[in-house]
């Protein structure tokens, strides 16, 4: 009995020691599932398009198997192309019908299911890419005549913020006309960033010498803006991944945890913080990824206190092509990252072999 009793007892200790070991395995390699590699120059590939004759590219983004590129021309004519990239003839299409010609570009964001949207000045069009009569529509009605400033639709709702300070809401579902969205508790002055998360509405705004992000509780009408925190630089970018609130200012990118907004600056979760200017954020299947001003991307896959850097230099250093210099958007559909310059060459990489 002695001897059975010293064997349990050898087993009862032994359980917390092999419980702890599994739990580091599970945790080793749930890391490197995550992980990316680190790609080279070389797995960026070039895509021939017949893009051509662009002076300056505004934004690029995806719905399905297509991008979409909004650009002027030399000629000094806003253009929005649509290049299909399941396909091996990646043909740009124009699909520019319906809009007023500008001779700077307009910016697309993309809303709920299939709709795109295009914004510039006073102007505000919405585009059913599923009609076989592809046109843009104006859906300014409501609006008032100041600047659109910024555009943001989730699933449910299209926000407008306007040069004047004021923010509008719309029903993406039907045409029903914007209807004013309150801005109770906010600081007059121009919206620099907006970003719906789960069931807030989060915006940056100067404030004195500061520049502040407010939220709101989009199932508390009556409710005021409530501050969230306050920075020393202007905010030009606001993202969200697994419930954390990316901000972007000039040199200086930072993750914050979004579950207890408070009244004082919050912590950054780095001890780096990504201390470049970053041009555009995007973020798919947990990982948050930053084009900088040097066309470098980085990302965050939460698995470690810096941002990482995704490649090698994605254009050639050596190239005596001018067109592919300065990255200036990129977008990622179907594990396939795309990067646009400001002449309008696109590459690609592919992120599905992105294990360790």
């Amino acid at each position: 009995m002695n001897t059975l009793n010293s064997g349990c007892s050898i087993k009862k200790q032994l359980q917390p020691i092999i419980a702890a070991i599994f739990l580091l395995l599970i945790l080793f390699f749930t890391q490197s599932c995550h992980a990316h590699r680190y790609y080279s120059h070389d797995d960026w590939i070039p895509i021939d398009t017949d893009l051509q004759n662009i002076r300056e590219v505004r934004n690029m983004l995806s719905i399905g198997k297509a991008l979409y590129i909004s650009a002027v021309n030399k000629a000094g004519i806003s253009k929005v192309w649509k290049i299909d990239i399941n396909t091996s003839n990646s043909i740009a299409e124009a699909v520019d019908t319906g809009l007023k010609t500008k001779d700077f570009a307009y910016y697309l964001s993309v809303g709920a299911g299939s709709i795109l949207y295009a914004f510039i000045g006073t102007e505000v069009y919405k585009l059913d890419i599923t009609s076989n009569a592809a046109k843009w529509i104006s859906i300014k009605d409501g609006l008032e005549n100041g600047y659109v400033q910024l555009l943001y639709s989730d699933d449910k709702t299209l926000w407008a913020s306007t040069s004047s300070g004021k923010l509008f809401e719309k029903d993406v579902a039907n045409d029903n006309p914007w209807k004013e969205f309150s801005t109770a508790g906010l600081p007059k002055g121009k919206t620099f960033a907006l970003q719906p998360i789960d069931n807030n509405l989060y915006l940056s705004r100067r404030y004195a010498n500061q520049i502040n992000i407010y939220y709101k509780n989009l199932n508390d009408g009556p409710s005021n803006w409530e501050l969230f925190g306050s920075f020393n630089s202007v905010i030009n970018h606001l993202g969200t991944s697994n419930q954390s609130l990316y901000v972007s200012m000039y040199t200086d990118l930072r993750k914050i945890e979004i579950a207890v907004p408070n009244e004082t600056t919050p912590t950054s979760s780095y001890k780096n913080p990504l201390q470049y200017e970053v041009i555009a954020l995007h973020s798919t299947d947990g990982v948050m990824y930053a084009l900088t001003d040097t066309s470098e991307i980085y990302f965050d896959d939460g698995s470690s206190a810096d941002w990482k850097k995704l490649s090698d230099s994605i254009l050639d250093p050596d190239s005596n092509d001018s067109s592919f210099d300065g990255i200036v958007d990129f977008t990622i559909t179907d594990n396939t990252m795309y990067v646009i310059t400001k002449l309008g060459k696109i590459l690609k990489l592919d992120l599905a072999p992105n294990k360790k």
